[in-house]
C-alpha cells in the first residue's frame, strides 16, 4: 500500500504455517555407529506478522530524510512428536529440549532444567544459608515434569529495525541504523563456570570471599541452572555511515565520474540488561534450534571501516 502519493510505503504479511513433516536432529543409540541422525520428529505450528514501513520525510534539493523501519514477530509450537515423546537436541548439554508440555514447554528448542526451591514467600534457603535445588521440578505457572523444568525460552517474539538516510545536496549522505530482538533468553553458561569455586573468577563470586554470602553457597547454587537464564533482549547501533562525494569536475582528466568517500561503523553500541558479553552470540553457531547458548562465544566485533569508491 502507498499513501500521500508514495511518500509511505507500507507492506505486511501474517504468516499462519503448520508443518506436518518437523525435521530435526535426535539422539541414537551407540550401536548403531552414530551419534544423532536427521529424523522426522513431529509437527510444529508457527504464525506472526511481518511489516515493513518506508517514509520519505522530506524531499529536497538541499535537504532530504527517508526512514525504514520493519518488523517480525514469531509463535512457534510443537504441537505434535512421534513416538518417543520430548527429547534433547543433540550437543545442546542435555538443556536444549523438544516437547509438547503445556505453557512453554512447547516453544521448540526450550531450556529444560533444575530450579530453585520456593514456598510462598519466595526462594528458600537450607540452614547454612545456602539456596536449595528443586527435586520435583515445579516452578511456578508449570507443571513439575520429572527433577527439571521449563526454564526458558530462547526464541525471539519480535525482530525489529529502523534506519534513517540523509542527504544534504548531492555530495553528503549519512546513515544511521538501530536494530532489536526482544523476547527471549539467554542461557549464560559463561557465569555460571566462572562463579564455580574452582574457578572463582566470576564478578558476583567476590560476595563470598568478602563473607556476603556463607561459604558454600556458589557450589551448592552451580546445580541450578534457572539462576542463569536470563533476559537476552537488546538494542544495537547497527551502523552507522557517512559519505562524502568529491566533485567529477575535476577528476575528467584522469577518466573518473565520481569519486566518494565512506567511514563507517558496525555494532558501535549494546543497550541489554543480560550480564554477558553479548546476547547475539550463540554457542550453536546457526543450529536450528541450539539457540540463546553463551559459552566461551566471542561477542560480535565492533567494526570502523574507511573506504574511498572509484566509478569510470
Amino acid at each position: 500500500m502507498e499513501l500521500i502519493g508514495g511518500r509511505v510505503g507500507i507492506e505486511a504479511t501474517y504468516y499462519d504455517k503448520t508443518v506436518t513433516d518437523l525435521i530435526l536432529p535426535r539422539t541414537v543409540l551407540p550401536s548403531t555407529g552414530f551419534l544423532d541422525q536427521l529424523a522426522n520428529v513431529g509437527e510444529l505450528r508457527n504464525s506472526g506478522l511481518e511489516l515493513l514501513v518506508r517514509t520519505v520525510n522530506i524531499e529536497g534539493a538541499r535537504f532530504g530524510w527517508n526512514t525504514s523501519g520493519t518488523l517480525t514477530t514469531s509463535d512457534p509450537e510443537v504441537t505434535k512428536l512421534s513416538t518417543g515423546g520430548a527429547f534433547f537436541i543433540p550437543n545442546s548439554f542435555n538443556i536444549v529440549r523438544v516437547a509438547t508440555d503445556p505453557g512453554d514447554g512447547s516453544a521448540p528448542g526450550h531450556f529444560f532444567g533444575t530450579t530453585y526451591v520456593r514456598n510462598a514467600a519466595g526462594q528458600i534457603l537450607d540452614a547454612a544459608g545456602n539456596p536449595i535445588e528443586d527435586a520435583t521440578g515445579k516452578i511456578v505457572g508449570i507443571p513439575a515434569i520429572g527433577p527439571r523444568a521449563v526454564i526458558g525460552n530462547p526464541n525471539p517474539k519480535a525482530y525489529w529495525s529502523i534506519s534513517n538516510d540523509f542527504t544534504a545536496g548531492k555530495r553528503v549522505s549519512f546513515r544511521i541504523q538501530f536494530d532489536g530482538v526482544n523476547g527471549f533468553d539467554t542461557f549464560n553458561f559463561d557465569r555460571r563456570l566462572l562463579e564455580t569455586p574452582a574457578f572463582g573468577s566470576g564478578a558476583d563470586y567476590a560476595q563470598e570471599l568478602l563473607g556476603e554470602v556463607p561459604r558454600g553457597y556458589f557450589q551448592a547454587r552451580r546445580t541450578i541452572f534457572e539462576e542463569y537464564v536470563e533476559k537476552g533482549d537488546f538494542v544495537k547501533l547497527r551502523e552507522l555511515s557517512l559519505t562524502y562525494a568529491l566533485d567529477p569536475a575535476w577528476l575528467r582528466d584522469a577518466h573518473l565520474s565520481g569519486v566518494s568517500v565512506t567511514l563507517a561503523g558496525r555494532n558501535l553500541k549494546t543497550w541489554t540488561d543480560y550480564r554477558g558479553w553479548d546476547p547475539e552470540t550463540n554457542a550453536g553457531g546457526q543450529s536450528t534450534l541450539v539457540r540463546g547458548f553463551n559459552f566461551a562465544t566471542a561477542p560480535i566485533p565492533r567494526n570502523v571501516t574507511a573506504a574511498v569508491n572509484l566509478s569510470f
